[in-house]
């Protein structure tokens, strides 16, 4: 990342009202739990120096089976990160920036934002403790949570519960045990129902300074606006191309 200064008064906003609604959890925790399996996500524990910045979460409707689009408000750490200085005006410029194999396209882009991986404080792959997958407890379990009515008594829920499995696995750059707190790992993350995490890679709401879908995206927003100024504006000098 181009960082230009480091925040050192942290920042802890609260979640958006928009997260806290039970069908958004239901629906977003599902998604977030295959980021925590994926790396994407790293559990902080208690006992560790949370992150610089705690990004207030929140939620949007989108089409599809999701229902919600998942957000982090990065605002405050965007602060202390400069604009990606690349500019291309259209697919040959694109093309001609990458080398033989340097892009692997898929079916789905919708978590392309992922494939910016922060490189933490050495760049390199190093084993840490982490979450490594998922298990079902189900309401014979010890482990299963049996929820409390006013009064005392135990409710009826009996709808299966996902826990977190725990292992060594593989991070990138370091894992929050080992984290000298000057990396980009370090600097942002989320807190919610009594989870914090941070991010290791940069996500949607970040300014995603080198990624792929960055150039992609600013790619086609400037082709676009060369071939379909807006009214009273030169062709290749619109608005919508961010150059004006």
């Amino acid at each position: 990342y181009p960082r230009i200064d480091w925040r050192v008064v942290p920042s802890a906003k609260p979640n958006h009202k928009s997260w806290e609604q039970p069908e958004v959890k239901a629906v977003l925790g599902q998604k977030i739990a295959t980021w925590f399996c994926q790396g994407a996500l790293e559990w902080v524990d208690p006992r560790l120096p949370k992150p610089v910045i705690i990004e207030p979460k929140g939620a949007v409707p989108k089409k599809g089976p999701d229902k919600y689009r998942d957000i982090a408000d990065a605002r405050e750490g965007n602060k202390s990160l400069a604009d990606w200085g690349v500019r291309m005006h259209t697919w040959q410029e694109l093309a001609d920036a990458l080398t033989p194999c340097a892009v692997v396209w898929g079916h789905d882009l919708k978590d392309g934002y992922h494939i910016a991986v922060l490189s933490g404080c050495t760049g390199e792959l190093v084993w840490g403790w982490g979450v490594t997958g998922l298990r079902v407890v189900y309401p014979e379990d010890p482990e299963f949570d049996h929820e409390v009515t006013e009064d005392g008594q135990l409710a009826g829920n009996r709808d299966p519960q996902v826990r977190f499995v725990f292992g060594w696995r593989l991070h990138v750059g370091c894992w929050p045990w080992d984290c000298c707190q000057t990396c980009d790992k370090a600097c942002n993350g989320m807190e919610f129902d009594g989870c914090c995490c941070r991010w290791a890679v940069a996500h949607f709401g970040q300014k995603t300074a080198g990624s792929p879908l960055n150039c992609v995206v600013l790619c086609l927003l400037r082709h676009g606006a060369m071939r379909g100024p807006a009214k009273g504006e030169r062709r290749g000098a619109s608005r919508r191309s961010l150059l004006g």
